[in-house]
Parts: structure tokens; sequence; C-alpha cells
């Protein structure tokens, strides 16, 4: 690359009576005392009870170079290969782990189990799937669009009874046709969500289906408006939906928290914008409200616990226990606060899925760019794990005892070991 030679010319520079100069020498103890100073105002302002703002930059450790507590370490015990694209995945309580992938125009159900015994098995659908979720452990629910998919499609429900491997029964329980769009299925313990819409393509109607019989329970319809975001509480079977209203003035954005009956408990305004992430603690209790630009927890009454400023920096996952500690995951770090919104711990994340686990709801699963990790509620490091390649889904089963992880084609199953896993 080369650069023209800028055109020079004299300048002449007026000088004073030289004076003697001062000597500076540098302070290192001064300097250090200062910075401490700032970073006392600085960690001051973030832990205040009244803190407005929650950042999501500052420093944090790796969670694959440090040590859980009580001594747990994951290890792998068994994996297999998928057919295909990975849907969902589930850990049940004691076994087994279990991944439905779809593609080539077969959609296969694997079930893995920690004694190391797997199994696959070719699920019989009027088509192929776009949407699975676990309900109730091992109920699969599975989303068949038509060709249209404005037109809508079947849902299917597939019981799956794995008591061993040679006594593993599957099949279908039942098959219901919606003639509308489906954009999301949501576990809600022994019932799913089903998120749907109309031919315009926005999701505007929440239907609530019992997992065992097919039958709609309740549904959320709007009259003029679309639905952004949704979650499930289990095992409380509640159900919270964000989204946007319309009417004559404007835009009137929401999120509001159902109980598992269908009974509206809170509805509240976000006036800076609609949510992208609603999460319920597991007995729906409490209801974490993400938008692009604030934090909020909210009671079961409707009542604003905290409320916190956050940067537009995407939360990929989220977890709330039933005592009101958050867990959130960002595509930068990990943050974990108190029941006041209060930064308790934070730890380095460079990616890139967040899945919050367990009855209890008190554990979260971390997908980083090399590896796994385990956290409590409280954001301390149970357990974690260093990999090749990138977590895709996760699952770990309700008692803490194993995880699975998919990355790319393959399923795989980690156990926890070393102590106790609570």
């Amino acid at each position: 690359m080369s650069c023209a030679r800028a055109n020079t010319h004299d300048v002449s520079i007026q000088t004073e009576p030289s004076r003697p100069r001062r000597s500076y020498r540098a302070r290192p103890l001064r300097l250090i005392a200062a910075l401490a100073v700032v970073g006392a105002v600085v960690w001051a302002l973030g832990w205040a009870h009244a803190r407005p703002y929650v950042a999501a930059s500052w420093p944090a450790r790796d969670p694959l170079g440090a040590r859980g507590w009580g001594g747990l370490s994951l290890q792998q015990v068994t994996e297999a290969s998928l057919d295909g694209r990975c849907l969902a995945v589930n850990a049940a309580p004691g076994g087994p782990a279990a991944a439905v992938s779809t593609g080539g125009g077969s959609t296969s159900l694997t079930l893995l189990w920690p004694d190391g015994r797997r199994s696959a098995t070719s699920l019989t659908l009027p088509g192929e799937p776009a949407l699975a979720v676990f309900v109730a452990d091992l109920t699969l629910m599975l989303w068949v669009p038509d060709a249209d998919r404005a037109a809508g499609g079947v849902l299917s429900a597939v019981s799956v009874s794995a008591a061993g491997q040679s006594k593993t029964k599957i099949g279908t329980a039942w098959q219901a046709r919606i003639p509308n769009a489906v954009f999301g299925l949501v576990a809600l313990d022994t019932a799913v969500a089903v998120i749907a819409g109309g031919q315009e393509g926005v999701p505007h109607t929440c239907l609530v289906v019992s997992a065992g019989s097919g039958k709609t329970l309740w549904q959320v319809s709007l009259a003029d408006g679309l639905f952004t975001s949704w979650g499930g509480a289990t095992p409380a079977g509640g159900l919270a939906l964000a989204g946007a209203e319309f009417d004559g003035t404007g835009v009137s954005p929401f999120a509001r928290l159902y109980s598992a009956s269908g009974k509206l408990l809170c509805d509240l305004r976000t006036e800076e914008g609609p949510a992208y992430l609603v999460q319920p603690s597991p007995t729906g209790r409490y209801v974490l409200v993400v938008t692009w630009s604030r934090l909020r927890l909210v009671d079961g009454d409707g009542t604003i616990l905290w409320s916190a400023a956050f940067p537009a920096v995407r939360v990929e996952g989220a977890l709330v226990t039933a005592a009101g500690r958050v867990v959130i995951s960002t595509v930068r770090n990990t943050l974990a606060l108190d029941q006041s919104g209060r930064v308790q711990s934070r730890w380095k994340n460079p990616g890139l899925s967040a899945t919050a686990v367990g009855a209890g709801g008190d554990t979260m699963a971390l997908g980083l760019m090399d590896g796994v990790a385990l956290l409590d509620g409280a954001g301390r490091l149970r357990a974690s794990l260093t990999l090749t390649g990138v977590s895709g889904a996760l699952g770990v089963d309700a008692q803490g005892a194993f995880l699975c992880r998919t990355e790319g084609s393959t399923l795989a199953l980690f156990v926890l070991i070393g102590g106790s896993s609570r």
C-alpha cells in the first residue's frame, strides 16, 4: 500500500524563557490506592440495594478452569449417533436420556441409560416434525406441519415406557389436528401449551392441551396483537406469556402469568417494549421478564420485586429458583442475582445455550464453546467439563445425577461423580 507524501512547511514556534523543570516521580502506591477507591465506588453502586443497572460485561472467571463445590465432576459414560437434526432432549430421573431427531424422511427416538445401554426407535408420524418437546419426563409431543404450514398440521403424542432396554415400549398415544400454524410448544408438567397463529403468520393464540388425552384444557387469544415470548413453570404447570396488543391509540406491551388452570395471576405492562424472554419459577410464584433494556422479577400477584436496567445483550437462557434467585446466561457471561436483584457471582460464558433443569429448578446447564458447566441457584459452580465441539441441546435429570448433551449429530451421556449431587 502506498501513501502520498504530505506537503511540509516550516513552522515558527515562539518560545518563552526557560523555567526550572519540576521533577515528578511515579508513586505506585498512590496510583493503586486511587484505583481501589474508584473500584470501591463502582462496586458499591453495583451492589446497592436500589441498584438500577446490571452490568453484563465485567471480567469473570472461566467455569472450565475452576473446581466445583462438593468435589463433583462430570464423566462421559456412553454416546450414540443421531439421524439428522435434533429437535429436543430430555433426562428422566434415573434415566434414560432421550433425544428426538429428524432428517432424510424419518424421525427417531434415541435412548441412553447411565449404565451404558442404548436404543434407537423409528417413530411413525404423518410427516416430518418441525417442533418437539418432552412433557412429564418421557411423553413426547411433536408438531408435524402440512406442506402449507399456515394451513395447520398434526399434534402427535408419543408415550415412552422405558423401564429397561428389553422392556421399552414406544407408541403413539393420540393425534389431533390443529388448523393453524404453530410457532412453539411449551412443557407444562402434564400438559403442553401450543402457541398458534393464523394465515397472517403471527402467534396470537395459546392452546393448553392435556398430554394424556389431547383435550384442550383452556386457551388464551389476542383480538389484535401477538405473542413474543412464552415460558412454562414445572412442576406447578403455570404459563407466562409476553407480547403486545394494539388499540386505537398505539401499542401496549405486556407480560402475563397464568395458573395451571388458566387463571390470570398478574398482568404487567412493559412500557419500554415487549419482552423477548419470560421464565417462571418452578412453583409459578415468580416470573423473570426480560426486554431489550430491562430485567424485572415479578411476584405471582403482579408486584415488581425488583427492576434493573440491562444492556442490549441477548439473554440466552434463565433460571428462577423457588426461592426467587435468578441466573441468566448471555453471550458474554453468566450472572447470578439474589432475591433483591444484586449480582452475587459472574462466570465467563462465551456462548451458547443455557437450560434450567430439575423439578426443583435449582440447577442450570450451560453449553459453552468448548465444554459444559453446571451452576446451582446461587450461581456457584457445581461441575464442569472441557469437551471438543460446540454444545447444542442440554438436559439434566431432576436429581442432578446425570447430564445429556448433543454435539452435531452425537448424543452423549455424562454422570456426576465424586460426592453428593445435591
